[in-house]
């Protein structure tokens, strides 16, 4: 056997042993990126992107406990626009709407899941809004330009 033979059959051993000490691969990691104002734009699955930014859009649309929130324009200059879409029943709807100092702004009980809160009085700025369907809470960030 030529010497090249046995560099050929030394580097196939060599290749074989690495791939069988090899560590399996871990469980994809999602790394999340968000707006100033804090609302998630971007959803990577390691370093694929599965999410589109939401400035690219009309609408932020985001799914959470299979309720879809449309959340619109945010930045706003005045009216803000929430649409929510679910399957679930929902029994309780209310949003709350926080300045920075955590003083609540606007509190508002409302029956449709299509709701137009209007903050062309309030300063520019960051705001906290919650909104409570069924009493389960979720946040988002606004900025008010």
């Amino acid at each position: 056997m030529s010497i090249k033979s046995y560099i050929f059959v030394f580097l196939l051993l060599f290749i074989s042993v690495e791939v069988a000490q090899a560590q399996p691969l871990a469980p994809p990691t999602l790394y999340y990126h968000y707006s100033p104002t804090g609302n998630r734009m971007v959803c990577y699955v390691g370093y694929a992107k599965i999410a589109v930014n939401p400035d690219e859009q009309e609408e932020y649309t985001e799914t959470l406990d299979s309720i879809k929130f449309n959340i619109y324009p945010n930045p706003t200059k005045g009216l803000l626009k929430v649409t929510i879409n679910t399957e679930v029943k929902i029994d309780d709807l209310k949003i709350e709407l926080y300045d920075i100092n955590g003083k609540k702004f606007i509190e508002k009980s409302v029956i449709s899941t299509e709701i137009e809160l209007d903050i062309t009085d309030a300063y520019k700025g960051n705001y906290l809004m919650k909104v409570f369907v069924n009493d389960k809470p979720y946040y988002w960030n606004i900025l008010k330009e």
